[in-house]
């Protein structure tokens, strides 16, 4: 009797085992045999970098990858917890688990999280600012990507630095706009506006065409300007002393005391009763 419930129990035992779900022995398996140095990826963990540094641990693909693709590729994979780069053969491997790394100066290697026993990770370098040439009394037509209200030729410059898309861009001081651009056209005489030229262009060229003198009745000008006011007999003459100075764009004439100011750059016009005023401009297209 004994020996036949023995046997019962061994035939439950052995039915148990093998109508138990597949997944559920691999769940018994892997909590007995995950190693305690692996680690796995989660996707919103920044990349840590290892300069000068190769990686040992579970590897999920190598690839023929530059640098940046590389870094790309395993930040968008959920599985990728690290990567290590040869640049002498644009080598790329990705790894899933991490166990150590050790140096190396051919390679560089990221990480989403310190390595084990291995030396701290650099300091994340701070983004590039991006730069910019800037052409003062100059406006440029054309490539627009964008037209919004700016008050500061500082802040229409960070909006474009701050837009992948945007090479070029134009502040137009008077009318207190901002004009965001993919390329760079030439570059056109014009006091209100300050154009910016992404340094990884070509410096732009220069528009041929006749300069103008545009006039402005009833207003003074404010800007920087050449030296003292100067004695003139009349508007005419005070506009000559401007064509003579190429530095000169603008100019305004006091009728009343007979003050003639010349400006290198004009900030604005304001309304003002008795002066005249005029400045350089090549007409636009």
């Amino acid at each position: 009797m004994r020996q036949s419930a023995e046997r019962g129990m061994r035939f439950w035992s052995w039915t148990a085992k093998a109508l138990m779900p597949p997944l559920a022995i691999l769940s018994i398996v892997s909590a007995c045999v995950t190693p305690a140095t692996a680690q796995t990826a989660q996707s919103d963990v920044p990349l840590m970098s290892y300069p000068a540094t190769t990686l040992t641990g579970l590897q999920s693909a190598e690839l023929r990858k530059s640098l940046e693709d590389c870094r790309k590729i395993c930040g968008e994979r959920p599985g990728c917890v690290g990567f290590d780069h040869t640049p002498s053969s644009n080598q790329c491997r990705l790894f899933a688990a991490i166990n150590s790394a050790r140096d190396s100066a051919e390679a560089t290697a990221e990480t989403r999280y310190p390595i084990n026993g291995y030396r701290t990770p650099a300091a994340p370098e701070e983004p590039k600012q991006r730069e910019f040439a800037l052409f003062r009394n100059h406006d440029v037509f054309g490539n627009d990507l964008n037209v919004f209200a700016s008050e500061t030729l500082a802040e229409c410059q960070q909006a474009c630095a701050d837009n992948a898309q945007c090479s070029v861009f134009t502040f137009n001081a008077w009318n207190k706009k901002c004009f965001l651009k993919t390329a760079a056209g030439d570059l056109r005489l014009d006091p209100r506006a300050t154009t910016g030229v992404s340094s990884e262009l070509a410096p732009p060229s220069y528009r041929n065409s006749q300069v103008v003198m545009e006039y402005y009745h009833s207003y003074v000008m404010s800007g920087s300007r050449i030296g003292p006011r100067r004695v003139s007999n009349s508007r005419q003459q005070c506009e000559n002393i401007c064509w003579e100075n190429d530095s000169c764009v603008a100019f305004s004439f006091d009728t009343g005391d007979r003050a003639c100011s010349m400006y290198e750059k004009a900030d604005n016009r304001f309304p003002r009763q008795g002066i005249e005023s005029g400045s350089k401009v090549q007409p636009r297209p």
